[in-house]
């Protein structure tokens, strides 16, 4: 008999924490999309005695528990156990360049000057097109800089007219750098369901660490999502049967 108030709702939420945190440091990874799939596999061998037919005995030789998931959501905080990292958030936060495109409509006489909707890194660092990108304008012949800020058209042909400014400007990031980290970190990871009835499923895998390759596709008619995977480590820990995950069932 089905018990429509017992049904699954939605995706649910994903959270982590590195190993060894309290249970306060878990923070949800992201907008889930698609599909949370959990899976675990059990390798078993059987044992037959004699000239039986069947099987009287099979043991279990080799268990593994995975989850994966697609994350809509683009942090840097989130981005660290995707990529394998337990830097400190903290420790990211940073000045950097940053290249921007900014449409900007020149000076209306020789006099005026027209600001643009960001400090440039430095004056050296605008570069002034056309709208098609056709025409490069020079600076000191075409234009001139008052300021990091300013443009004031110069000659006669490059007033009253559109073009695209593009500068590089400095600002407060957060940025990781990627490569050459050969120890996997392990994580205690949660996904918390909710049913119609308004009570929550918990799938808890206390030692996990990130499984397969990094794709983050960027596509102009849907969402960018990447995929996250997680496979589960064994908690030397616990008692024998105990060791992989386990799942709460709030009554």
């Amino acid at each position: 008999m089905v018990e429509t108030k017992n049904l699954l709702l939605g995706l649910g939420k994903l959270y982590f924490k590195r190993e060894g945190d309290p249970d306060g440091a878990y923070r949800m990874v992201g907008a889930l999309k698609d599909k949370v799939e959990f899976v675990y596999k059990r390798e078993t061998v059987k044992q037959k005695v004699g000239e039986m037919m069947g099987a009287p005995r099979a043991d279990c030789i080799n268990e593994e528990a995975s989850l994966k998931a697609q994350v809509c959501d683009f942090k840097i905080e989130q981005m660290i156990p995707l990529l394998g990292l337990t830097l400190s958030t903290t420790a990211l936060t940073a000045t950097n360049s940053i290249r921007r495109c900014e449409e900007h409509i020149t000076g209306l006489s020789t006099t005026d000057t027209q600001t643009l909707s960001q400090t440039a890194k430095s004056k050296t660092s605008v570069h002034i097109t056309s709208l098609d990108r056709s025409t490069n304008y020079v600076q000191g012949t075409d234009f001139t800089m008052p300021t990091a800020r300013g443009i004031k058209p110069v000659t006669a042909g490059f007033r009253n007219i559109t073009v695209l400014a593009h500068y590089t400007t400095r600002k407060t990031t957060k940025r990781v750098r990627i490569g050459d980290n050969k120890t996997l970190p392990v994580f205690s990871l949660m996904f918390v369901h909710k049913r119609s009835n308004g009570k929550r499923i918990s799938l808890v895998i206390p030692r996990a660490h990130i499984e397969g390759d990094v794709t983050i596709p960027w596509s102009e008619k849907d969402y960018t999502v990447h995929d996250i995977a997680f496979s589960a480590l064994a908690d030397t820990t616990k008692p024998e049967g105990q060791r992989l995950f386990y799942i709460i069932d709030e009554q």
